[in-house]
Formats: C-alpha cells, sequence, structure tokens
C-alpha cells in the first residue's frame, strides 16, 4: 500500500517518500477496505490507522470465541459472543481518533459487496482463512482494477503477496489449496458448521476432551453469543440513537480515548467462564444417566437456542434446529441403563446397532447417553486422562453419536460409524 502510494507521491525515492508531505496526504485520504478481523485482521487495522489511513471499512462474520484470545490481541474475555469486526473497529479507533471506520458483520460473499461495492476503494486487503472466500475477494479486485494485497497462515508460516489488475498475477494464476485443511476455523465448529467433517471433529477435538480428558479451559465453555440475553430484548450490537454502539459508549465514557480496562466486565466474564466450565462436571451425588441426559440437554439445545439468537448467521443460511431429549426418547431410561450396565465393550453392540448403517437420531441419542454412563462408571480411571483413539469402540462409538447428533441440530447428512 504504502509502495503504490509512494509511486504517485512524486519523484522521492523509496524510502524517503514515507516523510514527504504528498504522500501523506495521499495515505490519510485512501478509501481502504479489510476483509477479515481475526488473527492478520486485528494486525491489519492497528497497523493501518498507525500508519495515518483514516478511511477504513471491516468486514467479518465472526463472533470471538475464546481460543481466539491467545493470538488477537485486540479482543478481551467480556468481548466473547461479540462481532470481531465491530469491536476491532472500536478498539483501533482508539489508536486513532480521526479515523473513520465502517464495521460489517457480514459474509464478504453476499451479494451487497459486488463490483461497484470493490470499485469505491483504493485498496484491498484480504487477511482471510477460507480459500473460497479470498478466490471471491481476488477475482472482485481484479475486475475493479483494485490493488489487492492478500495474506495468509498456514502453521508458523505467513504469506503475503501484491495482486494489480493487468501488473501481476492475480491470486488464482497458479492453484492453491487444493489439499483438504487439516485445521478449522473455532467459530465455524462452534456456530455455523455445514459439513460432516465439521460436526466429527467438533465431537472428536472439543467434546470428547471436554468431557473425558485433561482440558483446563475449552471452547465449549464459553456462551456461542456472550451477549445472548441482550440480543433477546433486540438490543445486542445495536446502535445506539447518536450512531454509538456498546463498545464505543464505553470507550468515549472512559474520556481520555484509551480502550477502557474494564475490570468488572472482566471479573464477569471470567466468573461466568469458569460456571460454564463446571458444567460438564460430574457433581456430588449426580447419577451417571442424569449427568449424560444434562449434557444432551446443554450441547443439542440450550447452546442451539443461543446461536439461533444471531440473527446475522442466518441471514444467508438454514438455521439449526434444538433437538429436545424427551421427544427423541420419551421411554428410553431403562434401556439406556441396561445397555451401559452390560459387558459390551462398546455402546453399539450393547444397543445391537450395526456397524455400517446410518443410525437414526433417536440411536445416536441412545448411544451418546450410553456412552457417557459407561465412561463414567466402568473406566472411571481414565477419567480427565483419556485421549480419543481410533481403535476404542468406546470413544468412536461416541464420537460418532455425538457428531451425528450435531449434525441432525444443523440438517447435515448422518454418517456410518
Amino acid at each position: 500500500a504504502a509502495a503504490a502510494a509512494a509511486a504517485a507521491a512524486g519523484s522521492a525515492e523509496w524510502p524517503a517518500v514515507l516523510f514527504t508531505d504528498a504522500f501523506t496526504a495521499k495515505v490519510k485520504a485512501a478509501k481502504v477496505l479489510a476483509v477479515g478481523a481475526g488473527g492478520i485482521g486485528c494486525e491489519l487495522l492497528k497497523t493501518l490507522v498507525l500508519a495515518g489511513f483514516e478511511n477504513i471499512e471491516v468486514i467479518d462474520l465472526d463472533t470471538i470465541e475464546t481460543s481466539n484470545l491467545n493470538r488477537q490481541f485486540l479482543f478481551r474475555r467480556s468481548h466473547v459472543g461479540q462481532s470481531k469486526a465491530q469491536v476491532a473497529a472500536d478498539i483501533v479507533k482508539t489508536f486513532s481518533p480521526a479515523a473513520n471506520i465502517k464495521a460489517y458483520q457480514a459474509n464478504v460473499m453476499e451479494p451487497r459487496f459486488g463490483l461497484d461495492f470493490f470499485k469505491s476503494f483504493d485498496l484491498v486487503l484480504n487477511g482471510l482463512d477460507n480459500m473460497n472466500a479470498r478466490r471471491h475477494v481476488n477475482r472482485l479486485a481484479m475486475a475493479a482494477k483494485v490493488p489487492l494485497v492478500e495474506s495468509g497462515t498456514a502453521g508458523y508460516v505467513g504469506q503475503v503477496s501484491v495482486h494489480c489488475k493487468d501488473v501481476t498475477e492475480c491470486y488464482e494464476c497458479h492453484p492453491r489449496g487444493s489439499a483438504a485443511p487439516k485445521s478449522y476455523p473455532i467459530c465455524t465448529l462452534r456456530n455455523t458448521p455445514d459439513k460432516p467433517i465439521h460436526c466429527i471433529v467438533w465431537a472428536k477435538e472439543l467434546l470428547f476432551p471436554r468431557l473425558f480428558g485433561k482440558v483446563d479451559v475449552s471452547d465449549l465453555d464459553t456462551p456461542a453469543a456472550a451477549a445472548v440475553e441482550a440480543a433477546a430484548n433486540g438490543d445486542a450490537g445495536a446502535a445506539a440513537a447518536d450512531g454509538s454502539t456498546p463498545a464505543t459508549a464505553a470507550i468515549e465514557a472512559n474520556g481520555n480515548g484509551a480502550a477502557p480496562a474494564a475490570p468488572d466486565a472482566e471479573a464477569r466474564a471470567a466468573a461466568d467462564a469458569a460456571e460454564r466450565a463446571s458444567f460438564f462436571k460430574l457433581q456430588d451425588g449426580e447419577a451417571p444417566l442424569a449427568y449424560a441426559e444434562r449434557v444432551f440437554e446443554r450441547l443439542y439445545c440450550s447452546d442451539i437456542r443461543e446461536v439461533l439468537v444471531m440473527e446475522e448467521l442466518w441471514k444467508t443460511r438454514t438455521p439449526p434446529s434444538p433437538l429436545v431429549l424427551q421427544e427423541l426418547l420419551p421411554d428410553a431410561a431403562a434401556a439406556v441403563q441396561a445397555a451401559a450396565d452390560s459387558s459390551a465393550s462398546s455402546a453399539s453392540k450393547a444397543l445391537c446397532l450395526p456397524d455400517q448403517e446410518v443410525w437414526s437420531v433417536a440411536d445416536s441419542a441412545r448411544v451418546f447417553l450410553t456412552s457417557i454412563v459407561k465412561f463414567l462408571v466402568k473406566r472411571h480411571a481414565e477419567l480427565g486422562e483419556a485421549v480419543f483413539d481410533k481403535d476404542d469402540d468406546l470413544a468412536v462409538d461416541f464420537v460418532t453419536a455425538a457428531s451425528n447428533l450435531r449434525a441432525a441440530c444443523y440438517g447435515i447428512p448422518q454418517q456410518k460409524r
């Protein structure tokens, strides 16, 4: 971006051009689009405002998750569940109060962000982890003849490239992303799965360790929407009459242009996280089957209803449907308990279910409950240390049932064991 501005700033050579009035004016007047407000996006927005850019728009559909906090430095625990784009915009504006930053909690592939929208910018910067979205932005930037700075990460390796219509190759001139990803964004796993693999990874990498393994903090401990009660009242993330949001109002109330420490909010958020984490612990005197039913209700009913409150997510997606255990298994307690008490090594064998057929949703619910009870009763010594093993029939049963129940909520095809 700076080099492009330098070329038009006069005869001064790089890097001396950085200190010319013409360059400074060009940067100040430039209109920039940042796509993505995650790990790369946080750094981009911070760098843009500190470099003097004052007209910025940022697009990101996702909400802040607990696992984002270790690397997306603009966010704090009290922001969990809020829009990444809006919180990032509010925070970086405190670095440069003169900056005009507009945030969209939206999918960049929506029709409103079309060719005319892209033509209104002088520069587009990508900070995405979704290959389809990266290709989409590349095509629009090339069609609009707007320079694109494309960036991404793979493990600990980062990449950045500049693409200008009729000057350089475009982002898609070389095949990219042909291999299936080995990791998935936590926001997709938590809120918007749309493939069977998303449900399987959720069950295997998040849920299994949370219930049976050694986990101190999990993304399952945080609510899908931190301000779910406010959203239910119609004011979550909404702008006030003066155009401010709860985050900007808090910043302005601080009075000195710095981001507020908000110790009370942080303390409340930490206390709430601790309370939610304790939910997954077997309570004193609680029967294993009662615990399994309580976990089922939380994962497939309460959590789904929380996600439904996040209306922005469902403008272009089919919303999920909660599962009610009493409707699925109105009189199954005795049968589940008998299967759990049996000597069979796995829940599916105890329930006489076939391996090579897709289970019904009700059968998956039976396997889910039975697997949990068997772990608690028959393999109690492993609790807190268990690790998923594909050769462990009970673990495979649990992950199959848990992922298929998740898939049922989101209308995703069920899978065989």
